[in-house]
């Protein structure tokens, strides 16, 4: 799936990969996840180098899903809202989940093109939020109050076991401001570096952004209902 388009290769951030990355694993983790589905055969090679699935698999989520029937207890997508027809992807979802599975999903609401501004840098007519979203806006097909999301779940056979509004307005527009803008050469500037480097590079990045990741993670768990996102828990209808 394509995401955050260069304005002049038509080709995202993803296509500018780290390089060495395995040996900067220090532990592998203590269990994987059965597969990992995604439509950029990229992602799927630096997921295999992470050691977090058994297996990935390289598939347009448009199409039916390669999996057989109930074959997952726990189903996780925020991809949905890439996808053209999101009752015909609930109704896969439904068939390969298992009996008493759960599938978790993440669905913006329509407060998220407030909340972000760069995506609606048509209807403001900002060339500044232009650049800023970098083709982003492309990704998005609907968006879903939480009870249209209940009746396109009803209609593909789900029901909702769990729901909660996530993302506020800070933690958006700080995630729709971002670095996407200047990424690639970033991306490029951390390849010419030894391992050693990197790995010092990225503690010192990490202990820079720790308090404020803590401090807005302070706010986003704080009292209220009033987020961008919808957190979806659903399992098999009845």
């Amino acid at each position: 799936i394509q995401v955050q388009f260069d304005e002049r290769a038509r080709t995202d951030i993803y296509e500018a990969a780290p390089t060495d990355l395995a040996p900067s694993v220090v532990r592998m983790p203590d269990y994987r996840i059965d597969v990992g589905l995604d439509f950029k055969q990229n992602l799927l090679d630096q997921s295999a180098l992470l050691g977090f699935y058994e297996r990935c698999v390289p598939h347009n989520a448009n199409d039916p899903l390669p999996f057989e029937d109930g074959e997952f207890a726990t189903i996780f997508s925020n991809i949905l809202y890439w996808l053209d027809e999101p009752v015909k992807v609930l109704r896969e979802i439904r068939r390969v989940l298992s009996d008493d599975g759960r599938a978790i999903l993440c669905v913006p609401d329509p407060t998220f093109y407030t909340l972000c501004e760069s995506y609606r840098w048509r209807e403001l007519d900002s060339d500044w939020l232009r650049l800023l979203n970098g083709g982003r806006d492309q990704c998005i097909r609907w968006t879903a109050t939480e009870s249209e999301f209940r009746g396109m779940s009803s209609e593909a056979g789900l029901s909702v076991d769990y729901h909660q509004r996530y993302l506020r307005r800070r933690t958006l527009q700080l995630w729709d401001l971002g670095l996407r803008s200047v990424s690639r050469p970033l991306i490029k500037m951390v390849n010419n570096l030894n391992r050693d480097q990197r790995a010092e590079f990225k503690r010192e990045w990490m202990n820079a952004a720790r308090p404020l990741v803590k401090a807005l993670q302070k706010e986003e768990m704080g009292p209220g209902n009033d987020g961008g996102f919808h957190f979806f828990v659903l399992r098999k209808a009845p």
